[in-house]
């Protein structure tokens, strides 16, 4: 009960001054209005990284069907250099296992490819977002 009291004397002559209904509106709809903007550009950013995902997969995709059917040219290229080396060197050792190391180089050729496109799509479609807004 003393604590009850206490609050009531402390708040007796408490009066908070209320902003206008008018100013609160406005804020309000400014507020409104730039999550609407976020939104929007939002919408846009997914829409252009979905286009972006697609273009790198494709990219991808095609790297590694042309290293797939490029490959036994490949191999056959190694097998025709390693007639060439002297016996027992490392380098005839490793034209012997060209398929081994070919593979994870095709690997790692397609997804730079596909990463590269993914950037450079971003940024075209970002240049020409520019573009259009202004």
């Amino acid at each position: 009960m003393m604590d009850d009291q206490f609050f009531k004397e402390l708040f007796k002559s408490y009066e908070p001054r209320l902003s206008s209904d008018n100013q609160f509106i406005d804020r309000l709809e400014r507020k409104l209005e730039a999550v609407e903007t976020l939104k929007e550009h939002n919408a846009a950013l997914r829409k252009r990284c979905r286009k972006a995902i697609i273009a790198a997969a494709i990219a991808g995709f095609a790297t590694g069907i042309a290293f797939s059917l490029g490959m036994p040219y490949i191999a056959q290229s190694f097998s025709n250099l390693k007639l060439h080396l002297p016996d027992y060197s490392l380098l005839q050792t490793l034209a012997g296992n060209s398929q081994l190391l070919m593979w994870p180089i095709a690997c790692a050729t397609s997804l730079f490819i596909a990463i590269n496109t993914y950037e450079i799509s971003l940024s075209l479609q970002s240049k020409h977002s520019a573009i259009r807004q202004s």
